[in-house]
């Protein structure tokens, strides 16, 4: 089936381009860490169903949360396939319309519905918090058409198509009245899977909502704080994934998060944490989710892409550090990877100047953005294409009318 890419919002179009594996090819190589495709057991993943019970999925035994120790149980590859025959195989946006930022498993911004063309008449509802709270997360839209929206008051809400308020959720409410707008409690853009809701609070917290009674499952500690600004949850195979900030610090450049922590849907215990390598950053964090193995792949603040395999967080591979002009440096943006169906992970980043001052430089006049793109199985840089202009939003990548034209992508 088609897909048309719908653009909601961004900063203006910045570039429409072919997204095949035309162009220059580059040769720089990625870095293997951790032997994509090696079959010796330091790379099996070991799962089975132990009930209620959570298994870390760390080498050739699991550590069951009990307080009992490790207990051996089957062995399953990480390499061949599926590691995961003891979870559901549902990814949260096979199971709903628009399960998270970007919509689907990949992020890639599209759609397989056919977007309104004629908007004159205005919206069909709206709503506006009474407390005015600013919302800077996407909206999510589940099997039966109810929309779910964060607030970053803390408040979550579900509503019908119609427009009608079926729940509200307060349980991560913390509301500055004399303050509201700069009240940034929940940051965290919300996913949907398996019939809950979750969402991150810069207090380092994760909450589980049921989507149909609106009552919260589990709310958990899960890192020392998250990051501001709109970064967003993923979910799939009883597995949840939140860009966490390790320490607290006095706000820095670059600033973002430091490492992704995966929680158990169940009940959000800690099964793995990936450190980002180098103390660098991902900011307004997206994971694209792909197969054999299941894995998860993004980007750092400076366009620097990693797939880690989804079982046990073992880095399969990471992409080419930068790469530029005599005097150039990795430049910050707020953008991201997403995926394409044709294998292929693409990347906004921007050219920066090496200075501290590099945050404000990769939003000036005379920055520069990237759009490059990766081949998923290798982390192999197979094009580029520069800008003129800074890149902080993540792509879209999709069929532009939805009638079998080649994949384009949009950045803005």
């Amino acid at each position: 089936m088609e897909r048309t890419l719908w653009l909601l919002g961004g900063a203006g179009l910045l570039l429409g381009s072919l997204l095949g594996t035309t162009g220059t090819p580059l040769a720089a190589a990625p870095q293997h860490l951790g032997g994509h495709g090696d079959s010796s057991d330091e790379h099996l993943c070991l799962l089975q169903d132990v009930g209620a019970k959570a298994v870390r999925r760390r080498g050739l035994q699991a550590e069951v949360q009990d307080g009992q120790g490790p207990e051996e149980v089957g062995e399953f590859s990480c390499v061949g396939g599926s590691a995961f025959s003891d979870f559901p195989a549902e990814i949260a946006s096979e199971q709903y319309f628009w399960a998270n930022k970007n919509g689907d498993a990949l992020c890639s911004g599209a759609s397989n519905h056919e977007a309104p063309s004629n908007i004159s008449g205005g919206p069909a509802w709206s709503f506006k918090d009474e407390t005015a709270s600013i919302m800077s997360s996407h909206p999510c839209i589940d099997d039966s058409k109810d929309v779910y929206l964060s607030h970053r008051n803390g408040k979550l809400r579900k509503f019908g198509a119609d427009g009608t308020l079926k729940w509200t959720n307060t349980d991560n409410f913390d509301m500055v009245a004399e303050n509201p707008q700069t009240s940034q409690v929940v940051t965290g853009g919300p996913v949907l899977l398996n019939g809950s809701i979750y969402t991150g609070s810069t207090d380092g917290y994760v909450l589980c909502v049921d989507m149909s009674s609106g009552k919260t499952r589990w709310r958990q500690k899960v890192a020392a704080a998250m990051f501001v600004d709109s970064w967003s949850l993923s979910g799939r195979s009883g597995i949840v994934l939140v860009a966490a900030v390790s320490v607290v610090r006095p706000i820095d450049v670059p600033g973002g998060a430091d490492e992704i922590v995966a929680l158990d849907a169940n009940n959000g215990e800690v099964l793995w944490r990936w450190l980002v390598p180098d103390n660098k950053r991902v900011y307004n964090w997206l994971g694209s989710f792909t197969e054999a193995p299941p894995s998860v792949v993004f980007a750092t603040s400076e366009g620097r892409p990693y797939r880690v395999r989804l079982c046990d967080g073992k880095t399969l591979w990471a992409g080419p550090d930068f790469a530029g002009e005599l005097g150039e440096a990795p430049g910050f943006s707020t953008g991201g990877l997403a995926m394409g169906p044709n294998g292929l992970a693409y990347v906004t980043s921007n050219v920066g100047n090496g200075s501290f001052a590099y945050i404000k430089s990769s939003f000036g006049a005379d920055a520069r953005g990237r759009l490059s793109a990766y081949n998923v199985s290798t982390g192999q840089l197979v094009w580029r294409q520069e800008q003129t202009m800074p890149a902080n939003n993540a792509p879209s990548v999709g069929s532009l009318d939805g009638s079998g034209s080649p994949l384009s992508g949009v950045v803005a």
